[in-house]
């Protein structure tokens, strides 16, 4: 039987750290008018409202809202397999997603030793609706054609031309659009050429290649920065990119922290 969704969704957006609907709205991308009907129970959440909210309501599960939502029933088997496979996606998603967040710099962007690399990742895969600053191009496709054809080829290429391109391809690949295409990839991209994943092996290969050490959840990370304490502040942050609740740290804020877990080192001997 159909339960009050909208009550539901409600409870588990305050519960998941959203005071308000367009903190979830912002967040989430479905506009605060839509999360408004559907908490007041005026519009009924579709499947795949469902699924990105449930990316977001921590509290809750995808499984657990299509059943309040009528969509599935309890104890159908089948329906649990599903979720598990689509909870097994958002974690490949959210591990695409943290590693990202570390290579870009404070303003989304990609530093541009690193464009080639990061075309070659997620090329073609970038969301066309969130290019919210100007270009001379119309749309993605075009400046990715533009950019496979004048600068992964040409080797010629005067200041102008590298600043224009650095410029361009900041303005359709940076941490928003390509979180977004891949948020959305099974809903943009028809003829899919990748997978999770793949996206993962290769973004695997590319912090190999430029000898990148992310402190994410992995723990063996965590364990290696914690083992190389001794070392100073710079030769630290040379190595590991510090992150707190999913943002890098500022060079200061690194410091302190490092500081701090020093003092706790000292404090336990």
């Amino acid at each position: 039987m159909e339960k009050d969704i909208g009550k539901f969704i409600a409870e588990h957006r305050k519960e998941s750290g959203f005071k308000s609907q367009r903190q979830l709205a912002e967040k989430s991308g479905i506009s605060a008018a839509t999360i408004s009907r559907i908490e007041s129970n005026t519009q009924r959440p579709n499947p795949e409202t469902l699924k990105t909210l449930s990316r977001y309501l921590k509290t809750t599960s995808y499984q657990e809202l299509m059943i309040i939502a009528g969509y599935w029933e309890e104890n159908d088997g089948t329906n649990k397999e599903i979720s598990d496979i689509y909870e097994n996606e958002h974690t490949k998603e959210e591990k695409i997603i943290n590693i990202i967040k570390n290579i870009v710099d404070d303003e989304g962007k990609f530093p541009a030793e690193y464009h080639q690399d990061i075309f070659k990742i997620f090329g073609g895969y970038a969301e066309d609706d969130y290019l919210h600053e100007r270009s001379s191009f119309k749309s993605r496709s075009e400046f990715d054609e533009w950019y496979m054809d004048f600068y992964l080829i040409q080797d010629d290429l005067s200041e102008n031309d590298i600043e224009e391109c650095i410029e361009e391809f900041n303005k359709f690949y940076n941490y928003k659009t390509v979180k977004h295409g891949i948020l959305n990839l099974d809903k943009n991209f028809i003829c899919l050429n990748k997978t999770l994943e793949d996206f993962l092996l290769e973004l695997e290969e590319f912090i190999n290649k430029h000898d990148l050490k992310i402190l994410l959840s992995d723990q063996s990370h965590e364990k290696e920065f914690l083992d190389k304490l001794e070392l100073s502040d710079e030769k630290l942050l040379e190595e590991f990119n510090l992150v707190l609740d999913g943002k890098k740290l500022t060079e200061d804020e690194a410091k302190g922290i490092i500081a701090y877990l020093r003092s706790l080192r000292q404090f336990d001997k």
